[in-house]
Formats: C-alpha cells, structure tokens, sequence
C-alpha cells in the first residue's frame, strides 16, 4: 500500500507512558513549573515599578500632584524612593500556585490607594495579556527542555 505507515507497539506506549507519569510525579513534587513562573511574575512586576509605569491592564499610573513633585529628588520616580518597594518584591510558588508579593506596610497603600490621605491607586501587582504570554512562553519552552 503507498504512502507512510507509523507503527507503535503497546510496550513503547507503556515506556512512554512511564517516562510522563514519572516527569509529572516530579513536577508535582517540586513544583518546578511553578517556580518558573513564579521567577517571571516577580520580574514582571519588577519591570513594571522600574520601567513600565502602568498598571497590568496597560494604563499608565496616575502622575505626582505638583505640590507632591516638588518635595522629591532627582533619582526618585513613582513608587520609587529609597528603593525599598523595589527591592522587597519576592515570588513564592508551590505545586498548585505561583504569587509575587510585597511585605512592605505601604504595599497596598500603593495597590489600592488611600482616600483618607488622597492617595492615587497605582496598582502594580497583577497580570497583564503580555505577562501571561511570557509566561505561557517560558513554561512551553521549560516543558520541551524537560520532556
């Protein structure tokens, strides 16, 4: 008969079979996958406070009051100071979760805003469309390097 024929025998499906129940057994135990995006999450916010400037849905952040503008220096920029927000973001993952967060007391002071003491929301943690598709990016390629 012409044309292409692919033959697997059962025993190889079971070895393949083997070889992805134990890959995921793994992954299940260290959340390895996880921790990648974990890793992205945190970077991604990062950028966002240094860089970017925008909350995850893409707007910008609402600019300094002039009277606010004029008490700062320099080097500073929205939501960077001393450096300390910047500095104290982290990421934490485990088999089912991948986070990245801040412990800083003024963190949601910044997230959410404050009408009490008229402070804007400048909201930098979060997901954007662009930080999901690194992230499906980064763990598509860490599966292939994996598998």
């Amino acid at each position: 008969m012409p044309g292409a024929t692919l033959e697997v025998s059962s025993q190889e499906l079971d070895r393949l079979g083997a070889r992805l129940n134990g890959w995921l057994k793994s992954v299940t135990k260290t959340g390895d996958v996880m921790e990648v995006a974990a890793a992205i999450l945190e970077s991604q916010t990062r950028r966002r406070i240094d860089k970017e400037k925008t909350e995850p849905v893409g707007e910008r952040w609402v600019e300094w009051s002039e009277k606010y503008r004029r008490t700062r220096h320099g080097n500073q920029s929205i939501l960077v100071s001393s450096g300390s927000l910047l500095d104290d973001i982290a990421s934490e993952a485990d088999t089912k979760s991948a986070s990245a967060f801040t412990s800083m007391i003024y963190g949601p002071t910044h997230q959410f805003g404050d009408e009490d003491r008229n402070i804007e929301a400048r909201p930098f943690l979060g997901v954007s469309k662009d930080n999901v598709n690194e992230i499906e990016n980064a763990v598509s390629d860490w599966l292939q390097e994996t598998l």
